[in-house]
């Protein structure tokens, strides 16, 4: 796990746009990344000359990529704003919406039956559908056909205040997943650009006041619902190829 976890701790110092960037620390340990990588290629040298013989198979292989984690995006918060999600209060002429945000974790003040979609996980968005969640008010068919276009439509056009875009890419999950489980699905799965990732409160349901807001943490690397088409993969393999493998080729 080192190599995950150094990428994890120290990216802040191989990119200037970190909030955690410093250059003081960086003169002296902005190397640390590679220098574990250089220890990795060691090790898989001596594996690679010690222990592979003849039709031993050897494949070195990615299992997953690592990005900038400087802005955290709070998606329950854009659901809120953009009309997908009713706060307890909302309705009151006394509140204004910066009053209701906050309050902890696992969508706090949260009016199901009006609720069209929440977020939770590393950058799944569920529909609020009728049969399925336990207050779904969304119907099968025509309407969450409308909502999940609406989310992905305003996802991508979301931008920072630098006019940076946000999310790359927006996926329907009946497109992209399939299966016995499909039904527990996402029915959007998000995928950011470098630079942002989705916060940690939307994880676990949090709905902060901000949209979007920098990342303070030194854990400033992440892998995380980051889009797959900036995330290339490395596959060394002592065999033929007839066609470029899919990742569930390797384990068959």
């Amino acid at each position: 796990s080192c190599t995950d976890r150094v990428q994890h701790m120290y990216w802040r110092l191989t990119d200037p746009a970190s909030p955690r960037y410093d250059a003081a620390l960086a003169a002296e340990w902005g190397d640390a990344i590679l220098r574990i990588y250089r220890r990795m290629d060691r090790i898989v040298e001596r594996v690679y000359t010690e222990h592979v013989r003849g039709d031993t198979l050897f494949a070195l292989m990615s299992d997953h990529g690592f990005h900038s984690f400087n802005r955290s995006v709070n998606i329950n918060t854009w659901l809120v704003r953009n009309g997908f999600m009713f706060l307890r209060g909302m309705e009151e002429p006394d509140y204004n919406l910066e009053h209701l945000f906050g309050g902890g974790d696992f969508w706090p003040n949260v009016v199901w039956e009006r609720t069209k979609a929440y977020s939770m996980g590393l950058g799944q968005i569920y529909v609020n559908l009728a049969g399925r969640e336990a207050k779904g008010c969304v119907q099968e068919g025509a309407e969450y056909d409308r909502i999940v276009g609406r989310i992905i439509d305003g996802l991508l056009a979301l931008r920072d205040t630098r006019g940076e875009r946000v999310v790359l890419n927006a996926y329907r999950g009946r497109e992209v997943y399939h299966g016995p489980y499909l039904d527990e699905a996402p029915d959007v799965q998000l995928g950011f650009n470098e630079g942002y990732r989705v916060s940690w409160q939307t994880c676990l349901g949090g709905v902060p006041a901000e949209v979007i807001e920098d990342n303070p943490r030194k854990w400033s690397g992440d892998h995380c619902s980051f889009d797959a088409s900036i995330s290339p993969g490395i596959l060394f393999i002592n065999r033929p190829l007839a066609r470029d493998p899919h990742l569930l080729d390797l384990a068959p």
